[in-house]
């Protein structure tokens, strides 16, 4: 530890006010040495016993490593742009640093540097941001995930700042080096899915360009009521049922069927297999059904037609349909349009509805209620 260090008088910067008993204020002075001795400086130190995360940094310092490089030097160093470095910082969900931070660590070179591979072999740019885009919203809600649970499991009634951060610290440089197999193996297995799903027409084996739109069935399905629950119950139990549903679309949801997202009370499914999402719809509503009796009931319901694949998502006409109908159908029911219909006769009964003016289009449409056929 050097002489400024040591001189540093805790007491009087404010590092130690609120802690009360001599063995809590040893605790956090010797925290807050091993931090300066890490090269800490006091305003950070200060910032972050203000905010109450004091016992955060010495994990962000596991997962930071040293910032070496500036955005330009990251450009230099990879033989791309500057611009398009920092529209990658930025594709990722992650703020973009001034013109002289050194923000970059050995961890982002090898990544720009792989980023680099893939324009080498053909790969253009907008479609690195695309996807660039599509992983920084997953990995910011894979962290989200971790942290919270980790916090869960790690923090112990009782234990002092010093020990919380020593036992986040070790976790985490001990799990992070598993996070990578994992993370490559999980995309192995979803490229694998996509493919077995995809199709490569004639017209596009022509022109070597894969087709935008494509044909698919989009279902939707909401929680009955949950905006009006949530003036009623705490953040912590809507979060649970939130959480709940998409466990149990998650499920459902077995290949070809692929959960798109979940936005809070509701769920988002597509597929290119109609019968196979309508039965997942049926089987997502039957399992709303067997919860507890506090769980609100679920309606779903299923759209069919052209729609565009981006950034994990899908956009379209399908899209919109299948969440109007979704918004029209009464608790415990599942709600097709006409091309669901057509597509999945031969697997399950329907009873015509009077055609519906829905939200947004301009003619009534045609609905039916859908149930698993009776071969009995």
């Amino acid at each position: 530890m050097t002489d400024s260090e040591e001189d540093v008088d805790l007491d009087a910067e404010g590092l130690l006010e609120g802690v009360e008993g001599e063995a809590a204020r040893e605790d956090r002075t010797k925290l807050l040495r091993e931090l300066l001795d890490q090269g800490l400086s006091v305003d950070a130190l200060r910032r972050a016993v203000e905010q109450d995360r004091l016992v955060l940094l010495p994990v962000e310092l596991a997962l930071t490593g040293e910032e070496r490089y500036t955005l330009a030097e990251l450009a230099e160093r990879t033989g791309l742009d500057e611009e398009f470095v920092s529209d990658a910082v930025m594709a990722l969900g992650l703020p973009r640093p001034g013109p002289d931070e050194r923000r970059a660590t050995e961890g982002d070179l090898e990544s720009m540097q792989a980023v680099k591979y893939y324009i080498d072999v053909g790969v253009s740019r907008e479609a690195l941001l695309e996807i660039m885009r599509v992983i920084g919203n997953g990995m910011a809600n894979a962290a989200q995930a971790v942290a919270r649970h980790a916090g869960e499991v790690l923090i112990e009634p009782g234990d002092s700042e010093r020990v919380i951060a020593d036992r986040f610290a070790q976790t985490a440089s001990e799990l992070l080096p598993q996070a990578g197999p994992l993370m490559q193996g999980l995309l192995r297995v979803h490229l694998r899915e996509q493919v077995r799903e995809g199709i490569v027409s004639r017209t596009e084996r022509e022109t070597g360009r894969l087709a935008g739109a494509r044909e698919v069935a989009i279902a939707f399905a909401d929680l009955e009521g949950f905006t009006r629950l949530g003036e009623r119950i705490a953040p912590d139990e809507l979060g649970r049922l939130a959480g709940r549903l998409g466990e149990l679309a998650t499920k459902v949801a077995e290949p070809p069927v692929r959960l798109v997202k979940t936005i809070g009370d509701a769920a988002m499914l597509a597929c290119f297999d109609v019968p196979a999402l309508l039965a997942a719809a049926h089987a997502l509503v039957d399992a709303v059904k067997e919860e507890a009796d506090d769980f609100p009931e679920l309606s779903a319901g299923l759209a069919h037609g052209h729609a565009l694949p981006r950034n994990g998502d899908w956009y379209g006409a399908p899209v919109n349909l299948a969440s109007r109908v979704t918004a029209v159908a009464r608790p415990g029911a599942v709600l097709v349009t006409a091309e669901v219909r057509e597509r999945a006769e031969e697997r399950f009964d329907f009873s015509p509805l009077a055609p519906r003016k829905l939200k947004g289009v301009k003619k009534p449409v045609r609905l039916w209620r859908s149930r698993p056929a009776d071969h009995s």
